[in-house]
């Protein structure tokens, strides 16, 4: 017999250097898959927790306005006030000008609700389906309801001088 110092030789005892570290044997690569699909797992689940946080917490309305969490509230809100502005948008940079001019103008329009209610919730079909909002393309979608009726909807980024009009138009100064 020829002498070899291959690794895998047999060793006096019988065993070869795999048996010792496992690195060949069937056993150590279903451990190694079992430990990657954890792994796997784990980061899966880790991954949606942040964008969940994300969501929530940064996602949400950052405005000085009243929020719309559901459909529900904004019944309430129809069933309460007799004049409502709903804006129904996201953070974004045709929303953000439409909530600043809502903020200024509240307080020149006391018998005017002025809510907001952001687009991605689910609960937000209520307004993205209005038969007054239905083909509108752009965010966002701004309702205006009197006695719980939509009076006037409009789309995409509007001024604060634009807003005033329908306003005066739509409710009156009471």
């Amino acid at each position: 017999m020829k002498s070899s110092n291959h690794p895998d030789q047999l060793k006096p005892n019988g065993l070869s250097y795999s048996d010792y570290t496992g690195l060949h044997s069937p056993v150590f690569f279903v451990n190694a898959k079992k430990t990657f699909l954890l792994f796997f797992q784990f980061y899966i689940y880790l991954y949606l927790y942040f964008y969940i946080y994300l969501f929530i917490n940064i996602m949400a309305l950052q405005t000085q306005l009243e929020h719309i969490a559901s459909e529900k509230e904004l019944r309430e809100l129809l069933d309460e006030n007799e004049n409502l502005m709903v804006c129904c948008g996201r953070m974004g940079p045709m929303c953000v000008p439409v909530y600043r001019a809502m903020e200024t103008l509240k307080e020149d329009y006391p018998h005017v609700k002025f809510m907001d209610m952001e687009f991605d919730l689910p609960d937000a079909q209520i307004i993205r389906e209005l038969s007054e909002t239905r083909g509108f393309m752009g965010l966002p979608f701004t309702v205006y309801y009197k006695n719980g009726e939509v009076v006037a909807a409009t789309t995409s980024i509007q001024t604060k001088e634009d807003i005033r009009e329908i306003l005066e138009r739509k409710f009156e100064n009471q």
